[in-house]
């Protein structure tokens, strides 16, 4: 596959799989800020720990606090074998009797073998009622005296049946139970102290891995836009704006979603999976490994739903960036389209991609409203399977109700990672996908080669432009310029002259060091273009052309675009000598006027003029005009034309023209065809031998006059 593939880089391919190499050339735009990730990934198990010890306290709130009840064991009547086995079982400081009745805590009584537990339950000497044993204490014996009938005494213990402690006056309730009110709200406060610190937590590892994604999204950013900016002029031939705007934008945002949400994101499912099912397990294994019963079914669920919603969001992504570039030639083409009344036939192309993207949406919508219920389903029927397998347990005394809460709790946070992996899933394939198309651009090489070897040309002294037997095509098999030859003395004012096509924009071109030529040597000087930094052939040489590109911003940051080079005397004197001062003071806000996008509210002469001001405020020692007063009103060439000796004054200076006005302040004329010139001389030399520029003026002037 070809790297400048356009289709494959509007996204229409899938990624391919995960590998190594990949891995690695996104890691190295995250190393600068590795230790935000080293952070927030050193925290996961902190914040996992806190969500898995929330539970763990609302379970002893419960059992300890809220329900601490005791079962009563007629252990008298139980046979003298059995009633040995079930005392060895229990933990001696732990069982309170009272003749031969027998009080267990119900944590004590689920501890026993189940199997004890039932031949006791069949003996039929569990009381149906629960009993609650009350704190040893003064206010305890006064209600005791008070209530003789409700209350048991069990050596130093004294203990209520669950339906007497409801029949207690709510002050005495109170009383009674004052030890576990305090307990309760100890839980309270340590839950709430877990939670907050667990929030803080989480808001530190939130922070550090977004300001790495952010920062990590800036400088691929920045250091994409530097490579588009640096690429040849072919690059821009293959790479439409809209597209290029898509990779800087939406691309580098996806890829930084990788390492935001993926890497940490993915691993910390991973290790709560794996916490959760541990802590589910420990707490009671019959009733975990019901529960994973639904796992398997969610994963299956959730990669049939990757796999299809993989297709979809490729879709998607390649549809976003056809629309993205077709609204924005559309937009650039307002005008043109509005006047050759083609609103109907730009509206239906966008109406068409637009669809597209719209049904691709709608797809992936649909799927998601399938899968999302489903998947709820599926958690709907692990929570049911906890209330009615764990509740069966919880009547047969097996599992604490604080228990059966927790992990109903625990079941909901397990069911989150399972949920997500499908979404993490299509993330990391569109993380691929655009990191993809991001490599492939920033593996595209079609820029212009420096050479640091070369000897350096003084900026402040003219050279001769010299062509010495250059070969160039835009395409190998069609070559535009194939053993040419010029040389343009220092100081010389020439004008390049003739049809379509011929090969003048490529000359220009070619000393702009927009291309390079596939043969053939291009000086200044005795230095080749290639020995020349790119930033010293700018400052030496600048061009004013027919497309006139304007910032939104004041006349002045316009002309200077940020070269500290030039001082305010050059300003004011590119500002005068390109004719800006004559409208420029009528300005309410004068050299501080904003212009706005396309030059608004400026003429078409003024936006030509403000073009010439800022090439000539550098001072450059050439000076190319590249059809640069083809498109301006007559008022406003004449002024310009009255302004070109002033212009040309001590400088090499080329124009390239089909318009002739500007040929006759020429020196030398050149005109060019097929690739050569085929005349050479002045105007009256060339008007005198009756060839092709003379051809050209007659019907020039022809054109003028009607």
């Amino acid at each position: 596959m070809s790297n400048h593939d356009t289709d494959y880089l509007e996204g229409d391919r899938p990624a391919q799989s995960l590998n190594s190499d990949l891995l690695k050339r996104m890691a190295n735009f995250l190393a600068p800020h590795r230790r935000l990730v080293i952070i927030a990934a050193l925290l996961i198990p902190l914040c996992i720990g806190l969500e898995l010890l929330l539970p763990v306290i609302t379970r002893t709130a419960i059992d300890k606090y809220l329900v601490p009840y005791s079962l009563r064991v007629d252990a008298g009547r139980l046979a003298p074998a059995l009633r040995q086995a079930l005392s060895n079982a229990l933990p001696s400081d732990r069982s309170s009797t009272n003749g031969s009745s027998w009080y267990v805590t119900e944590n004590d009584w689920r501890s026993l073998d189940p199997a004890l537990i039932t031949r006791v339950r069949e003996a039929g000497v569990v009381d149906s009622m629960r009993w609650y044993a009350a704190p040893s204490d003064g206010p305890t014996r006064i209600l005791a005296d008070r209530y003789p009938d409700h209350f048991q005494r069990s050596g130093d213990r004294v203990l209520i049946a669950e339906d007497h402690l409801k029949q207690l006056r709510s002050y005495d309730l109170k009383l009674l139970r004052r030890a576990d009110a305090i307990g309760l709200i100890a839980m309270a406060v340590l839950f709430s102290a877990m939670a907050a610190l667990l929030l803080a937590v989480s808001f530190v590892q939130t922070v550090c891995l977004e300001r790495a994604g952010q920062q990590m999204m800036k400088d691929l950013r920045l250091f994409l836009f530097h490579h588009i900016l640096t690429r040849s002029q072919s690059f821009f031939s293959t790479n439409p704006v809209g597209k290029l705007v898509t990779r800087v934008n939406n691309d580098v945002q996806s890829m930084a979603e990788l390492f935001r949400n993926m890497v940490v994101g993915l691993f910390k499912d991973l290790v709560m999976f794996v916490g959760i099912t541990l802590v589910m397990f420990g707490l009671n294994a019959h009733l975990a490994a019901a529960c994973m019963l639904v796992v398997p079914p969610m994963a299956v669920l959730a990669w049939f739903f990757a796999r299809i919603s993989k297709r979809l969001f490729h879709r998607i992504k390649g549809y976003t960036g056809r629309v993205n570039t077709g609204l924005q030639e559309a937009i650039a083409g307002a005008t043109t389209i509005k006047l050759l009344g083609a609103q109907t036939t730009a509206l239906d192309k966008l109406i068409q991609v637009n669809n597209r993207y719209f049904q691709a949406g709608m797809a992936q919508t649909k799927l998601f409203a399938v899968f999302t219920p489903l998947m709820e389903l599926l958690g709907s029927l692990a929570i049911a399977l906890i209330v009615w397998y764990g509740g069966g347990i919880v009547v047969q005394d097996r599992l604490s109700l604080g228990t059966l809460v927790a992990f109903l709790t625990y079941i909901q946070m397990l069911l989150v990672p399972i949920r997500d992996l499908s979404e993490k899933y299509n993330q990391l394939q569109g993380a691929l996908a655009s990191s993809e198309r991001i490599f492939t651009l920033l593996d595209d090489q079609r820029t212009i080669a420096t050479s640091d070897t070369g000897k350096p040309v003084p900026l402040d002294n003219d050279a001769d432009i010299v062509f010495e037997a250059v070969e160039f095509g835009y395409h190998p098999d069609r070559m535009v310029l194939d053993g040419f030859h010029l040389t343009i003395p220092k100081g010389q004012t020439a004008t390049l002259v003739g049809p379509s096509g011929g090969g003048k924009s490529t000359l220009v071109n070619l000393l702009l060091r927009l291309y390079d030529p596939s043969g053939g040597t291009i000086l200044l000087g005795d230095s080749p273009l290639t020995t020349i930094a790119p930033r010293d052939l700018v400052r030496r040489v600048a061009l004013v052309s027919q497309e006139m590109i304007l910032l939104s911003a004041s006349i002045e940051e316009n002309i200077v675009l940020g070269r500290s080079q030039i001082t305010p005397s050059m300003l004011e004197s590119a500002i005068e000598i390109s004719g800006v001062g004559s409208w420029m003071k009528a300005l309410p806000q004068g050299i501080a006027t904003r212009v706005g996008e396309g030059g608004r509210p400026l003429s078409q002469g003024q936006c030509q003029m403000l073009a010439l001001a800022r090439a000539l405020a550098g001072n450059p020692r050439i000076l190319i005009l590249d059809e640069a007063f083809s498109q301006i009103d007559p008022e406003s060439e004449k002024l310009i034309l009255s302004r070109l000796p002033a212009i040309m004054a001590d400088r090499t200076c080329i124009t390239v023209a089909h318009r002739l006005a500007t040929a006759r302040y020429a020196q030398r004329i050149l005109v060019v065809q097929g690739g050569c010139i085929v005349e050479d001389g002045d105007h009256q030399t060339l008007m005198d031998a009756q060839g092709i520029y003379a051809d050209m003026v007659a019907l020039d002037r022809l054109h003028r006059k009607k």
